[in-house]
């Protein structure tokens, strides 16, 4: 919980974080204060927007919700804390918005990103024109990944974090389905490590955006091969043979 095609090249890397996340997560002696089987990745986010620019963002992982918090000063910080999964699939993403500007978004912590880059501290400056990552040499930026709908209509707007450096996020685009029962469907083929992921927001009428994971690798790979989804105000149905398994709205 926290706190406030495939060359060698890329399977060597992998096998680099595994190797890392082993030793990290694995290491049966005691370091400091009982061990090291339980490593804190610490998360600071700074407002870098300017003089009088007050930044406000939502921070979310699949499993937590960070509230909704405000940097009213030009850098002001604030942090998280967190604990990464064995998996090594730990991902935080939030929202970001400011003055009159639309609503982005970037994933401030994806572990196969994150733990070469920046180890344990992860400190980021928000700019109006992208995230940047403080590293040893100075400063990584990146472009904002994806933009809050705001057509009343039913609307979907999903994007895959990917485990390749180079390619932070594919981002799907808006989709809008205006009558009941319209479809719009989308394909790919999960990485070898087994950590796809797709989310989606939703939107309807005047309620708030909804989210869902449409496509996680470790609850979906062997549930279905054409995951074939309804929904609904009340969440998301997965349409098994027939039979509707139903979830609720991530948030």
């Amino acid at each position: 919980m926290p706190h406030a095609s495939v060359n060698m090249r890329g399977h060597t890397k992998q096998a680099l974080l595994l190797v890392l996340f082993a030793v990290i997560f694995g290491t049966p002696c005691d370091c400091y204060k009982g061990g090291i089987s339980n490593p804190q990745m610490h998360v600071r986010i700074f407002n870098f927007l300017g003089e009088g620019i007050k930044l406000t963002f939502h921070c979310k992982s699949k499993d937590d919700d960070l509230n909704e918090q405000v940097l009213a000063h030009f850098m002001d910080s604030w942090e998280f804390e967190f604990s990464p999964n064995i998996w090594g699939t730990t991902l935080f993403f939030c929202s970001f918005r400011w003055k009159n500007e639309p609503t982005v978004w970037f994933d401030v912590y994806v572990f196969s990103r994150d733990i070469m880059l920046c180890g344990f501290i992860c400190w980021w400056e928000i700019k109006s024109t992208g995230p940047c990552l403080v590293v040893s040499e100075g400063l990584r930026c990146f472009p904002w990944t994806a933009y809050e709908s705001s057509l009343s209509s039913t609307s979907m707007g999903p994007y895959q974090t990917s485990p390749t450096p180079n390619s932070l996020a594919y981002y799907l685009k808006e989709q809008v389905l205006p009558h009941f029962n319209d479809s719009w469907e989308f394909a790919f083929r999960p990485n070898v490590w087994g950590t796809m992921q797709f989310f989606c927001s939703f939107k309807w009428g005047n309620e708030a955006p909804k989210w869902f994971d449409v496509y996680d690798y470790p609850r979906d790979f062997l549930a279905c091969d054409c995951c074939r989804w309804k929904i609904k105000s009340t969440g998301s149905s997965l349409n098994m043979s027939g039979v509707l398994l139903c979830f609720p709205w991530n948030g």
